[in-house]
């Protein structure tokens, strides 16, 4: 329940979009990237997290807003990779 209320207060600040800076309109789109990773959708954080690095360039949340991106990458890309090795067994 607490993930749901995360992803449901950060949704609602994305779409009011009034935020008093960059750096805070990034930390909402990484805890969106976050929400969408815990529930298996690493697509939606992936897409999300990108948008997070843009805002958060150059604020003391760079360094681990580019660290989340490549986690959620690495883990699209095993993913993907799992996906295709299994593929390849059934046939």
């Amino acid at each position: 329940y607490h993930l749901m209320s995360v992803y449901e207060l950060t949704k609602a600040a994305l779409a009011e979009k009034n935020f008093r800076n960059p750096r805070e309109h990034g930390r909402a789109l990484a805890a969106m990237a976050k929400c969408y990773y815990l529930t298996g959708l690493v697509d939606r954080a992936v897409e999300f997290q990108k948008q997070a690095n843009e805002f958060l360039r150059n604020t003391k949340d760079a360094k681990q807003a580019r660290a989340d991106l490549n986690y959620y990458e690495s883990a699209l890309s095993c993913g993907t990779t799992i996906l295709q090795l299994e593929q390849g067994e059934k046939k």
